[in-house]
Order: structure tokens, then sequence, then C-alpha cells
């Protein structure tokens, strides 16, 4: 959570930053943990 809020890197760049390979099953994961995609996240926390 914390590199979506502090850092301007794509999901991507995060995901990978997050030791995963795959964008979509690290959105899969956030999603079930914060019940929000990462740009969803992002987006509420910014505002």
């Amino acid at each position: 959570c914390y590199l979506l809020y502090s850092t301007a890197m794509s999901i991507y760049a995060t995901a990978v930053s997050c030791g995963y390979d795959d964008e979509k099953f690290f959105s899969r994961q956030f999603r079930q943990v914060t019940g929000f995609s990462p740009a969803e996240y992002r987006k509420k926390i910014l505002r």
C-alpha cells in the first residue's frame, strides 16, 4: 500500500517491486486484502 500512495510508480512497477511477476495477479490479491483495486486505492488515498 505504501508504494501506491508514496510514489508515482505505475501499478506494474509497484507489483514488480513487491515481488509479483504478474500485474493482474497482484491486483487480484490486493483487492482481496483491501477491497479495492490498486488504482481505486490510489485514487481514494490521494483525494
